[in-house]
């Protein structure tokens, strides 16, 4: 079967088959990719950390959020440009499709150069808000500058899955990162280990990997455009404006949600080394228990946009509901692992003096378990939040990130008085908790409203 056979069929079980098979068959490949790209994120950090230190281990904590709050934004960018391709191929609508796809390519290409020059000159910045200690300091910004200035290839990357996805692929990007992962820990250990490149090391393995990733998912969408329909791909100025409004407030989400994560940090990163490299090795981990909700939410997001273009608004409504109980089950699963294997998992991070590993794994370890206890509600938010953007709403994902941040703020700076130290732990918890009331009360509102898009 050829690849745009495969793709055919692909998309032709969202739009037919059963929801949970449609829903789990999207979902799996990426979570498999997701799992890879964890591997990796857990290698480079503990290859750092057990090869650098605890100076370096805390360093890359003080990064993680800015890093992570780049990668997400592009995520969320070019998942705008996916949610629209979804909803053309859906309605079969096969000129719009290319025409928005040649649209979206320009602006994420613009996008990801001016962002890239905008975080390397505003990097020594960065990290003085973030209140990054002097022992960490050198460590931090040649991280932080290294990854900004692979922004282009990672936005690149994001943006040729995104097609993939809205087409009902989501083997090739499996693939993409799985090439990736694998080039990514080879050149970890090469470059860190044996070559003593330091954490520049790491990071460049990190971008160089991105950047064969991009090429590899820009190799497999290309295979989505006929012959005959090459014609049509154009940049269209008039869906210019529709479109970054949408892609816009996807940002907007994740910057709001952002600041609360960065206030966070803030404080974590005053607090002594052991504390901070505690607190980095649980957010290294949280990815690991994260990249499950985020597949369910790309497998709703396709789902949805697909079978709304499609007019089939019965069977939108069916994957709501049988997708938030696969979401709901697999967060169990998450959570018993968490209770049962936190403190190995925690330990996976740490090396060095005796008294310092002992404070730091006390520290992680509390954080995953208050994690753990939330963890059906990380779930429920990326899920619904999903679904509401996959018909075309971003307002409430929006309006939940500001809940989402009320949240965080409330625990770090009201709850200090009770929890002292601690109350940095139950930050992201709590606003899990506010994200997933508002994003499900707004899920049931749509749902319950839908019209097909021509009504």
């Amino acid at each position: 079967m050829s690849a745009v056979e495969d793709i055919k069929a692909a998309s032709s079980e969202l739009l037919t088959a059963p929801p949970a098979k449609a829903l789990l068959r999207f979902a799996l490949p990426l979570m498999a990719g997701g799992a890879c790209q964890q591997i990796y994120a857990l290698t480079d950090a503990a290859v750092v950390g057990r090869v650098l230190g605890v100076n370096a281990l805390s360093a890359l904590g003080a990064c993680d959020l800015l890093v992570w709050l780049v990668g997400a934004s592009l995520g969320a960018f070019t998942q705008g440009f996916s949610i629209r391709l979804s909803t053309a191929f859906g309605a079969g609508d096969r000129e719009l499709f290319c025409r928005t796809a040649a649209t979206s390519l320009l602006l994420a290409l613009v996008s990801g150069l001016l962002l890239c020059i905008a975080t390397e000159l505003c990097a020594p910045l960065i990290l003085h808000a973030m209140q990054v200690q002097p022992e960490i300091w050198d460590y931090a910004l040649i991280y932080l500058r290294t990854i900004y200035a692979g922004i282009p290839f990672l936005m690149l990357y994001h943006f040729f899955s995104g097609v993939l996805r809205s087409v009902g692929d989501s083997r090739a990007p499996l693939r993409a990162m799985l090439i990736s992962s694998v080039l990514n820990i080879v050149l970890d250990i090469v470059l860190v280990a044996f070559l003593h490149r330091g954490i520049f090391g790491a990071a460049a393995a990190t971008v160089f990997s991105q950047g064969v990733s991009a090429l590899y998912a820009g190799l497999c969408a290309r295979k989505l455009i006929a012959p005959a329909d090459k014609a049509a791909l154009r940049y269209d100025g008039a869906l210019t404006a529709p479109m970054l409004r949408f892609s816009a407030l996807m940002t907007v989400q994740v910057a709001v949600s952002a600041v609360g994560g960065l206030v966070t940090q803030a404080v974590v990163n005053t607090y002594p080394i052991p504390y901070i490299a505690g607190y980095t090795a649980t957010n290294k981990l949280y990815g690991l228990l994260e990249f499950a909700a985020i597949s369910y939410g790309y497998a709703i997001t396709t789902y949805t946009g697909q079978n709304y273009g499609a007019g089939n608004i019965p069977r939108v409504r069916r994957g709501l509901i049988v997708g938030e109980g696969l979401a709901l089950a697999t967060s169990a699963l998450f959570s018993l692992l968490i209770f049962t294997a936190g403190r190995a998992l925690v330990m996976v991070f740490l090396s060095g003096d005796a008294a310092d590993v002992a404070a730091a794994c006390s520290v992680g370890l509390k954080f995953l378990r208050i994690m753990g206890v939330g963890m059906s509600m990380l779930y429920t938010v990326h899920f619904m939040r999903s679904f509401v953007q996959g018909l075309g709403h971003a307002g409430l994902a929006t309006a939940a990130s500001v809940c989402e941040l009320a949240a965080r703020l409330a625990s770090v700076f009201l709850l200090g008085a009770v929890l002292g130290t601690d109350c940095v732990l139950y930050a992201e918890t709590l606003a899990w908790i506010a994200g997933a009331v508002i994003t499900t009360i707004g899920a049931v509102y749509y749902a319950r409203r839908l019209k097909t898009p021509v009504e």
